[in-house]
């Protein structure tokens, strides 16, 4: 399972989201990446999932969450489970 946190420099509530998705990956195990949509890399995501809105939560390729997940959401989203 990978889960990727687009994000942006500007954005006020990236951080947020990061520590919630960071400290739930060193406690779970699963892989983890912050993805600044300013990048090539970036937009390419963007274009390619239709990003409209940073932080946005993807696992496994899939938008699951947009804005800063509380922790129980995060595990929620972990599971295969909408919040």
């Amino acid at each position: 399972m990978e889960v990727i946190l687009a994000v942006s420099r500007w954005c006020p509530s990236c951080p947020a989201a990061e520590q919630v998705w960071r400290k739930l990956s060193h406690k779970e195990g699963f892989a983890f990446r912050t993805l600044d949509v300013g990048t090539p890399e970036g937009r390419r995501l963007s274009l390619e999932v239709g990003l409209k809105s940073v932080p946005t939560t993807l696992i496994d390729g899939r938008i699951v969450h947009v804005g800063v997940p509380t922790p129980a959401e995060a595990r929620s989203l972990l599971q295969g489970e909408r919040p």
